[in-house]
């Protein structure tokens, strides 16, 4: 192998490294950001504090976490969600805590996403501990 196509190819080798660490860095980042919202962040907004258009964004996360933007915050809130409701805490209590000014609303979210309502969940989810 050339002198010349070794260096190339060591380039090539850093700036894909310094993508993955970028990359991993974003995943991070946007993780942070989405554990502790209480509602979806907009994409117009995540896209500006990361300097990327939204298709980019899209494709980028949809790449890193293997779901779409919007799943992915609603899986990791509906989990938390059956956390707490598993835990003892009303529907009432949890629903307005996730952002959801009437119940039922939640509920057929929850219901939706788990396949049964959240009084069956909790019970469920009691018996096994």
């Amino acid at each position: 192998m050339t002198l010349l196509k070794t260096t190339l190819i060591k380039r090539k080798v850093k700036i894909l490294e310094a993508e993955k660490k970028s990359l991993k860095d974003f995943a991070l980042s946007l993780k942070n950001q989405l554990q502790h919202a209480q509602s979806p962040l907009k994409i117009e907004e995540v896209c500006r504090s990361f300097s990327m258009s939204p298709s980019k964004f899209k494709n980028l996360f949809k790449e890193v976490n293997g779901d779409s933007y919007y799943s992915y915050f609603l899986k990791n809130k509906l989990a938390q969600a059956a956390e707490m409701l598993g835990n003892g805490k009303k529907l009432k209590e949890v629903s307005e805590l996730f952002g959801y000014s009437q119940p039922i609303k939640f509920l057929i979210v929850f219901k939706k996403y788990y396949g049964t309502t959240t009084k069956k969940f909790a019970r469920e989810y009691s018996k096994a501990d």
